[in-house]
């Protein structure tokens, strides 16, 4: 359950490594980062982690992160590409955890993924084709279909604005 939820993004182990608190010898167990991922190697990790033991949120704030708009995850396209390696390593590594319903939800979650980051982009049809796809991918994912709504109207209004101009 816990490696479902990290895919899922029910259990979050943000900041990258810096929001985690673990022992020495977990790591000394599972092995550190996939130095062949360019991106998204903290939640390949995070889930080798949880498979072999258990985690859990703490709702504190333990770190600030600054977001300053670079880096690998400001980059939809980098990080997409990692994230389905990290998913094809997952399914690899636990089929039996990944059932069909599993498998839609963790891809429905890397597409809504790219999306949100081609918005910050500016980029909103791109993000309209990562979100449709993330909603014909798992059409009960908690935001693809609002945000395929939401992405039509803007992109319609807009040109219908610049037609009165």
């Amino acid at each position: 359950e816990n490696v479902r939820g990290i895919c899922a993004r029910k259990i979050w182990l943000g900041g990258s490594g810096s929001g985690v608190m673990a022992r020495r010898a977990i790591f000394d167990d599972v092995g550190l980062f996939d130095t062949n991922l360019r991106a998204a190697e903290d939640i390949d990790m995070w889930m080798r982690i949880a498979a072999r033991f258990p985690v859990d949120n703490v709702y504190e704030s333990l770190t600030a992160l600054c977001f300053h708009g670079t880096g690998s995850f400001r980059n939809a396209t980098l990080m997409e590409e990692n994230q389905l390696k990290v998913y094809h390593k997952a399914i690899a590594a636990w089929p039996e955890i990944f059932d069909e319903p599993s498998r839609a939800k963790y891809l429905a979650t890397i597409y809504a993924d790219a999306g949100g980051e081609l918005i910050g982009a500016r980029d909103n049809r791109k993000a309209l084709a990562k979100y449709w796809l993330a909603y014909r991918t798992d059409p009960k994912h908690p935001q693809a279909l609002k945000k395929v709504a939401q992405l039509a109207l803007h992109i319609v209004l807009k040109r219908k604005d610049k037609d009165l101009h």
